[in-house]
């Protein structure tokens, strides 16, 4: 089996989060889902969570009693609170079937344009707007979600995500913090292990290789949550050094701000099962000479290994974390096949292969309904991140998603 290079492409509305577009092949796999677990009951004022909402014990860090609660607006648990679409049904069923969620990637390149972006996403049933966070190419995505917290009123908002190799806990639990202070409780916290040297070499370091970068990626989110959670947190490691940092003020408005791990690698995907709100599949292997572009691993046994690292992760939680897949393509034609061929031919897919991929939504409103379905039933995947130019096309799908209306078969 060869690996696939990825497919450069960079928005020219904003960075894509990853930097690249790579659209590679992943079979459809039949996925053993749970039973639904009720959502909890709100938390009065000043209450804790109910015991098997409230953040594990961490390893390796060491820790004081978290600050009292103060006079702080508690929500039910993120993990039910995330938002969803609303319900869909089954292609062609007319059965009632699972929710899915779509978020909008982008980041800003004037004002206008960006206040205008989220106004629009979330007059359109956006989940999230969602910001890249690439160090000196883009725009700090918590001062950028700050901003368009100001227009809007529902619609969540995070980093896709965030590269921990270059961000320091105390500092990102800060923005992360202020982001939920002043959109109302709506921040997200997408975080990654970080792939581009470049990145690292900017503020001084040089990118370890895979295991470092993990081990660290693992470090920070844990020392950001328990910050977040009013923890005071010392760590003595290779990979992270802190003494006794709190994050005293401001305190977030969620008892929990959401988190989303997005990766393929197998150690960040069993710990994301155990511990993230939202598992990310980036299918993406080797960092490449440019710093950039990724070998890929969206084949079909990769996509299994991937999903195997999660399960096993998730295997002492009561319901397993949600999967989203990073959608490379979104096409609304009525021509699926002539619009997929030029991409099928440039990755060596055929037509079909690449339409099955829920890596791209190419088709028909109906057909990319029916796709949703089909990638829920057979994956598990339940949440899509799309990039700007996917606004307009997916409005009225996202439309036909939150009303249940059913669709033809694919």
């Amino acid at each position: 089996m060869h690996a696939l290079a990825a497919v450069h492409l960079l928005d020219p509305a904003g960075s894509d989060g990853y930097r690249l577009n790579p659209l590679v092949h992943a079979w459809a796999r039949e996925r053993a889902r749970g039973p639904t677990q009720p959502t909890p009951p709100t938390p009065a004022l000043g209450e804790r969570s109910p015991p098997h909402l409230r953040r594990p014990a961490r390893r390796g860090l060491r820790v004081t009693a978290p600050t009292p609660p103060g006079p702080l607006a508690w929500t039910d648990s993120p993990v039910s609170r995330i938002g969803r679409v609303g319900p869909m049904r089954g292609a062609g069923t007319g059965h009632a079937g699972p929710m899915a969620t779509f978020s909008l990637q982008s980041t800003p390149t004037d004002a206008a344009s960006w206040l205008d972006l989220a106004r629009r996403a979330e007059a359109a049933g956006f989940d999230a707007l969602l910001a890249a966070d690439h160090p000196g190419s883009c725009a700090n995505p918590f001062v950028a979600l700050a901003a368009a917290a100001s227009v809007t009123t529902t619609i969540g908002l995070g980093s896709n995500v965030s590269n921990l190799g270059v961000r320091e806990p105390i500092l990102l639990a800060t923005d992360v913090a202020t982001l939920d202070l002043v959109s109302g409780g709506r921040a997200r916290l997408g975080v990654g292990a970080g792939h581009t040297p470049a990145e690292w070499r900017a503020v001084g370091r040089e990118r370890p290789g895979v295991g470092g970068r993990v081990r660290r990626c693992i470090a920070v989110t844990e020392a950001v949550r328990a910050l977040l959670d009013g923890e005071e947190v010392t760590v003595e490691s290779p990979e992270l050094t802190m003494h006794a940092a709190r994050l005293e003020s401001p305190r977030p408005v969620q008892e929990r701000i959401p988190l989303t791990v997005g990766t393929s690698n197998s150690t960040l995907l069993r710990w994301a099962g155990a511990h993230a709100d939202v598992v990310g599949l980036a299918g993406f292997g080797r960092t490449l000479a440019d710093g950039h572009m990724h070998e890929a691993r969206w084949r079909a046994d990769q996509i299994e290994a991937q999903l195997a690292c999660v399960a096993a992760g998730a295997a002492g939680r009561a319901e397993p974390p949600p999967l989203e897949a990073l959608v490379q393509r979104v096409v609304v034609t009525d021509d699926a096949e002539a619009a997929a061929a030029e991409h099928a031919e440039r990755i060596g897919l055929t037509v079909a292969e690449l339409l099955a991929t829920p890596f791209v939504l190419i088709g028909t409103e109906d057909e990319i309904v029916a796709a949703v379905a089909e990638h829920e039933r057979r994956w598990g995947i339940t949440r899509f991140v799309v990039r700007t130019d996917a606004l307009e096309p997916l409005t009225p799908v996202l439309r036909r998603l939150s009303t249940g209306v059913p669709s033809a078969a694919r």
